[in-house]
């Protein structure tokens, strides 16, 4: 397991909104693995399509073993368009933006579908998967300021968690009950037939 650590330097740049040189680094070499994970896959994919090709064809018995491999085809597209999908990395440093979310942290162990464990973190309206580092970094934090709101410093398009900070007597933010939100709708949709 990597430790997931920043520097002051670090959460300078993003309470700016932007990258550090050092998280530049880090986030391109990220990038460049999931790259060549997503090569292997598609080499993988490129064998699986040949097998499938040649167990399509008649065999002695007169029929190809068909369903299973294109089974296999289907859960590999699946696996791979989920893969991409996080691989924002990329356009992540073009930007070189960072976004932040606000609120109390609630950090914790979910059963994941395959069987597994998965670690989340929510700030605000904000909800992150983690790694297992973060996850360990984010929950020493918890313990450290519980029930204080805190920052979380993140890229935009992958969600990738950057750096994090507790406001220091920062009052928990006012969250609308519902009927005032209601209320407030209500209320704005008056004024817009006012206007007509």
């Amino acid at each position: 397991m990597d430790n997931f650590s920043f520097s002051g330097d670090d959460l300078d740049a993003n309470r700016v909104g932007k990258l550090s040189q050092g998280q530049r680094a880090i986030l391109e070499e990220k990038r460049r693995s999931g790259l060549a994970q997503v090569g292997a896959g598609v080499g993988i994919f490129v064998a699986i399509l040949i097998v499938a090709y040649l167990a399509l064809q008649p065999n002695h018995y007169g029929q190809g073993i068909c369903y299973p491999f294109l089974l296999l085809i289907a859960a590999f597209f699946g696996v791979l368009f989920v893969r991409l999908r996080h691989m924002n990395i990329g356009q992540d440093l073009r930007a070189g933006d960072v976004a932040s979310a606000r609120g109390a942290l609630i950090v914790r162990e979910e059963l994941a579908i395959s069987g597994g464990r998965r670690y989340v973190a929510e700030v605000g309206l904000a909800r992150f998967a983690l790694a297992e580092a973060v996850f360990v970094a984010l929950s020493a934090f918890q313990e450290d300021t519980p029930r204080r709101e805190c920052v979380i410093y993140y890229t935009p398009l992958s969600k990738t968690i950057l750096s994090f900070e507790a406001l220091e007597g920062a009052p928990p933010p006012h969250r609308p009950s519902f009927q005032e939100a209601v209320s407030r709708l209500y209320a704005d949709e008056e004024q817009r037939n006012a206007r007509k």
